[in-house]
């Protein structure tokens, strides 16, 4: 199984090969942010820390975008949201409305059941189980209508 870095880095030489300057651009923005998160650290990357920067620069994106749209900037919002697409290639799968929802279901019944029912705690727990293929404000949005139901 070939890692995320082993990915982009065949990638990285394939969009030098075929002179795919976006792809190339965001590929060399997610090495320099993986390198310098290493040097951060000062310790090579896991697969969670890995995911865990390339997700976070995925939100830098989509809050940049974000910000273009409202400012009515689509000269500058179009070109991000083909770098967002090459960023979302390197993301595991989004899950599906049903699959948070049974997940924070299960959380919230086994919260339920232990007799104490905390928001926070249960966001944290379930932010460990989706790792990434959710976004937090989609979990709490979720979570929030699940405890007051």
């Amino acid at each position: 199984m070939e890692t995320r870095i082993e990915q982009l880095d065949r990638e990285l030489k394939e969009a030098m090969r075929a002179k795919n300057e976006r792809d190339l651009l965001v590929i060399r923005q997610l090495r320099s942010a993986l390198k310098n998160e290493e040097i951060r650290l000062k310790e090579i990357l896991t697969p969670e820390q890995v995911l865990a920067v390339i997700a976070r620069e995925h939100k830098k994106l989509n809050d940049a975008l974000g910000d273009f749209e409202k400012a009515g900037r689509e000269d500058l919002a179009e070109p991000l949201r083909g770098e967002i697409a090459v960023i979302a290639r390197y993301l595991p799968e989004p899950l599906t409305d049903t699959e948070l929802a049974a997940i924070v279901d299960a959380c919230v019944k086994a919260a339920q059941e232990q007799g104490a029912v905390h928001q926070g705690k249960l966001m944290g727990e379930i932010m460990q189980n989706v790792k990434g293929r959710s976004t937090a404000a989609r979990v709490s949005a979720l979570l929030a209508s699940r405890l007051t139901s």
